[in-house]
């Protein structure tokens, strides 16, 4: 039997591309290596754009038996925002938190259920090739090999991918790649209706570090809870992941319960290959999807929501060739991925090289936990304002020793005793840009101007800075007036932002950095990132607001 699809791989981009081939009436057959519920690595959140893509596959009614979350608690110093997801025409007001055991079954079920064969504990050896072409693999199914044929293959194994290797597939290491480990605790906080992220992490010496702390509730008595970390940072090799993780579990707040006397078990980690790193992902008769195509964000090591929806994008172009009987097909794939996601990308490498500098890091903490979200509510969506939200019955039961009372969404609550210190890094998303004006200026500059005390990032010919965006407004008699005393005023070849905007610069790598001591500017300036990456402007919009993984429009391609 010749299957029109093979998919190798039942997670949650491989599932997706079997649901949708199936549905478009195509025999496709789905293979996993493990037996389902089978455990993954990963940190349980679904954002908004993951629950979409869900729903658009008819889960909306078993998903619902998760725990439903409101948005993202943030903390880091003393300082705390919890910030709603924002309505949105596209994407729903809340996400879930469900572990990979029991998503990537139910997933996988729906494939089943549409019509896609599944086998598990089925095992993609290698490629079957024919005649030049890759016309399928060797499997190894019940103790026994045998060829399965197919005419395309869609390759979903995972962020090590040994099927892709197999093809020529290969990772840039000059991409960031992402670290990360987690393990499972009992608490009495497990239904909490928000994720928490811990923007300070250090290390055992205290040292600032380009990573964050995560506990997410899962709502069955337990929370997960891990840490992450970026291969950008100065000397990542030499970090010890486990004992990261041991050191946040240590310093976790309290009312967690968080303790090796509540662990559930060991950790476990892996590798998060990040922004499109992964090529080639196409070939004649084959695509790459998900992680093994390195189709994780760079801001946030989130990749279900694009795994969902890089294998819908690979099952469309699949049931085009088939239908079509146009193998070029294929290459509208690749393509797609570079309209839907290669800006956000571009930005996200560059911002997340410039805070592998600890001290660009906590410059962009201490400004941006205390920078408002626009409209006063956030995450927002990539290309989507925030929009103003209703009062919701839910809140927090957080307390945290007493030192915090009750939180409003949205709210920026600090202890009373003292102002926050200085802290790390909190998160940005990317804004449209247009050309800027003015020579000698910013390559790049926000098309809609800025708010008074927004964070921004520049990246310009190979020099990062980062500050706050400052109104300028015309003094009498005076032309033009480029900001206020302390602003960048042309420093490091940033002239003008926007029109009728500046930057007050509070870190960077372009040289003669006011604020900063000898050490803050040998390290900025090891954080520049290449002459190479383009002039950009990134605004962070609250803390770590960037989780939401939102780029663009959902992707919807039909599939013929």
């Amino acid at each position: 039997m010749i299957w029109d699809a093979l998919v190798i791989g039942g997670g949650p981009a491989g599932a997706a591309a079997g649901y949708w081939l199936a549905q478009a009436g195509h025999r496709v057959l789905v293979v996993e290596k493990k037996r389902f519920p089978r455990e993954k690595t990963c940190g349980d959140g679904l954002t908004p754009r993951a629950v979409r893509q869900l729903h658009d596959m008819g889960l909306a009614a078993p998903l619902s038996g998760s725990l439903r979350y409101d948005g993202l608690r943030s903390i880091a110093h003393g300082v705390t925002l919890e910030l709603e997801w924002p309505e949105h025409p596209d994407f729903p007001d809340y996400g879930y938190v469900i572990r990979r055991r029991d998503l990537d079954e139910m997933v996988a079920g729906a494939a089943a259920a549409a019509g896609a064969t599944v086998w598990t504990g089925t095992e993609a050896v290698e490629p079957l090739v024919e005649d030049g072409l890759v016309t399928g693999a060797v499997v190894k199914r019940d103790g026994a090999t045998e060829a399965v044929r197919a005419r395309y293959l869609v390759v979903a194994d995972g962020a090590n991918s040994r099927f892709g290797r197999a093809l020529g597939t290969a990772r840039d290491r000059t991409y960031p790649l992402g670290m990360a480990v987690r393990g499972y605790f009992t608490s009495p906080y497990h239904d909490e209706p928000w994720i928490e992220s811990h923007l300070d992490l250090r290390d055992r010496e205290g040292n600032h570090l380009p990573g964050y702390g995560w506990i997410f509730p899962v709502g069955d008595g337990t929370v997960n809870v891990g840490v992450g970390l970026l291969s950008t940072f100065t000397g990542w090799k030499s970090i010890n992941t486990s004992k990261l993780m041991d050191a946040f579990v240590a310093t976790a707040p309290e009312r967690w319960g968080i303790s090796p006397e509540t662990s559930c078990g060991p950790p476990t980690g892996g590798k998060l290959p990040t922004g499109g790193s992964v090529t080639p992902n196409v070939g004649p008769t084959w695509l790459v999807v998900g992680d093994a195509a390195g189709s994780v964000n760079p801001f946030n090591g989130e990749g279900i929501s694009l795994a969902y929806e890089t294998g819908r994008l690979a099952a469309a172009a699949v049931s085009t060739a088939l239908t079509t009987g146009d193998g070029l097909a294929l290459t509208r794939y690749p393509a797609q991925l570079e309209e839907i996601y290669g800006l956000y990308w571009k930005v996200a490498r560059a911002f997340v090289r410039a805070i592998g500098n600890p001290a660009v890091m906590r410059e962009l903490t201490r400004v941006g936990m205390q920078s408002r979200p626009p409209h006063g509510v956030g995450p927002a969506h990539h290309g989507q304002p925030a929009a103003p939200r209703r009062a919701r019955p839910r809140r927090s039961r957080l307390q945290d020793g007493g030192r915090h009372g009750r939180h409003r969404p949205g709210a920026v609550t600090h202890p009373p005793t003292h102002p926050p210190e200085p802290a790390s890094f909190a998160g940005a998303r990317p804004r449209q840009t247009t050309q800027g004006r003015g020579g000698g200026g910013v390559g790049s500059a926000a098309a809609d101007g800025g708010e008074d005390g927004d964070l921004v990032v520049v990246v310009e010919d190979g020099r990062v800075a980062v500050g706050r965006f400052v109104p300028v407004h015309p003094h009498p008699g005076v032309p033009e007036h480029r900001g206020e005393p302390g602003s960048v005023g042309g420093a490091g070849g940033v002239e003008e932002l926007a029109e009728g905007g500046g930057v007050e610069l509070v870190a960077g790598a372009a040289g003669g950095l006011p604020g900063l001591g000898e050490q803050a500017q040998a390290d900025a300036q090891r954080s520049a990132p290449s002459a190479s990456e383009w002039s950009m402007l990134v605004r962070a919009v609250g803390s770590a607001s960037s989780r939401a993984g939102s780029i663009g429009s959902p992707v919807t391609s039909s599939v013929p």
